[in-house]
């Protein structure tokens, strides 16, 4: 437990420690606990002897004391806090709690039975079964309602408490009772936790000849999902490619590396340049057949290792870029767990393109600048909801086509053909489940009247000429 102390006694620490400098660090150490003592020193040697811009050990000491004098709050995280004051952006200090999160987030884990659930007044609502998750393999699918766990009713109550009850040590076992439609009994299913792996690449068929990948996140195995993604579209035929980075905030560098690795030809693919200008690390491809032809889109938050990776495929001419600048983020960081839980991640290297681009600087720039635009949903095109209709899978005609157009103008489908298909329900589920409802296949009154009441006038559609002029480009060669 850290100590606590008087403003009498904080008072006097400021008059010796402004009289005398050379005293401040025996004073950190009288201020905080041994242990703590111990964890700003180790924070401070490593911080200055690696952050890339350069700091010394003293000043972050400093920061430390000088936060404690002027507040009065020896609580050691806030202390290590604000050791970093006054560093980049990305050089921090993590709470336990905020590291545990930050692990989680980077790495693309989560700790349960693999779903993502949504509140409903009838339990906790499936909105997606992770692949490959224990939840999947032991038979629970989207739009089942989990209406208990281990014996307790979650009916009425707050998703979080739901969320609580599911997670737990991977290896343990929960037990839980769900509902699904057409099934009149609960479903009960024995399910052992485990670790669940978030799969950040997926891709589809834009034509016979190519396909669309997106890469939303450089996770710590997302170069494993690429390399199955590329050989499914190798098995597709295809080798026209439209790689989506946009809104891709980055990740692990080695991942980074291995992919750049899959798609540029043999040669540097980029470097990484630390503090110590002799440690300057050399990035290659042992590619000797790249086989893709690329477009490759990039806007303002495509960031660090994206920038790396479209950067590359740049200079190597292996893809070429459309969309706006990249956001600008060329550093490497490292993340370092302390005794106490928490941890601090700081800025160790600036990296560059195959060409030597300065992200930092200069930012990714895109072969050919598209922006995109937005256009306003007009309601008056709409066919009128005809609230007598029986509307479900097989349906066809301008009722399906009326609410197809309501449910696109909501970005639950992406096309209105006035036929009602398995993407239709599901949008119907889905939409269900957004406004905290059972997610039954039913289109009732109560739905389309509630559809009825959207403003859409009020709301925008996405016109995508990143991506027309991507598959223009893609379309046009050999």
């Amino acid at each position: 437990m850290l100590k606590k102390f008087t403003a009498v006694l904080l008072t006097l620490v400021l008059s010796i420690t402004m009289a005398f400098p050379i005293l401040a660090e025996d004073t950190n150490k009288a201020l905080v606990g041994e242990d703590e003592y111990r964890a700003i020193n180790e924070i401070a040697t490593y911080v200055s002897n690696n952050y890339k811009f350069g700091v010394t050990s003293e000043k972050l000491k400093s920061n430390a004391l000088e936060y404690i004098l002027k507040t009065g709050d020896t609580n050691f995280d806030n202390v290590a806090k604000a050791m970093f004051e006054g560093l980049d952006d990305y050089s921090t200090y993590f709470t336990q709690k905020e590291y545990k999160s930050f692990i989680g987030n980077i790495n693309a884990t989560l700790t349960g039975i693999g779903v993502s659930v949504a509140y409903t007044g009838a339990g906790a609502g499936v909105s997606y079964v992770f692949s490959d998750s224990p939840a999947e393999k032991a038979g629970l699918k989207p739009f089942d309602v989990i209406v208990s766990i281990d014996g307790t009713s979650i009916v009425g109550k707050p998703l979080d408490d739901a969320v609580l009850l599911i997670k737990g040590n991977p290896g343990s076992i929960v037990n839980v009772g769900i509902l699904r439609e057409g099934v009149s009994d609960t479903l009960y299913y024995k399910i052992v936790r485990g670790n669940v792996e978030q799969n950040p690449v997926s891709w589809h068929k834009i034509s016979d000849d190519i396909a669309y990948l997106e890469l939303s996140t450089l996770t710590l195995n997302c170069d494993v999902f690429f390399r199955k993604a590329l050989q499914e579209i190798d098995q597709a035929g295809i080798k026209k490619i439209l790689l989506d980075l946009r809104d891709n905030p980055g990740g692990y560098l080695d991942a980074t590396v291995n992919i750049c690795g899959m798609l540029m030809p043999e040669g540097i693919v980029g470097y990484v340049d630390y503090k110590d200008p002799s440690k300057l690390e050399t990035f290659y491809s042992y590619n000797k057949a790249p086989k893709y032809k690329m477009a490759v889109l990039i806007n303002g938050a495509t960031a660090s290792g994206a920038e790396f990776l479209s950067g590359g495929l740049q200079d190597t001419k292996i893809g070429k870029l459309f969309g706006e600048k990249s956001f600008g983020k060329g550093t490497v960081q490292t993340t370092r767990a302390l005794a106490s839980g928490g941890a601090f991640k700081v800025t160790i290297a600036k990296y560059y393109t195959a060409k030597k681009q300065d992200v930092v600087e200069n930012h990714i720039n895109p072969d050919v600048v598209v922006k995109n635009s937005y256009k306003p949903i007009n309601e008056d095109t709409f066919e009128p909801l005809n609230f007598d209709a029986e509307l479900k899978v097989g349906s066809t005609g301008k009722a399906v086509l009326a609410l197809q157009q309501r449910l696109c103008a909501l970005g639950a489908l992406d096309e209105a053909d006035e036929t009602f298909d398995e993407n239709t329900l599901k949008a119907v589920r889905e939409y269900k489940l957004s406004k905290g409802w059972n997610p039954t296949s039913e289109v009732d009154f109560k739905f389309l009247a509630n559809l009825n009441d959207v403003e859409y006038n009020k709301l925008y559609k996405t016109e995508d000429h990143q991506l027309d002029a991507a598959v223009s480009y893609l379309k046009g060669l050999d």
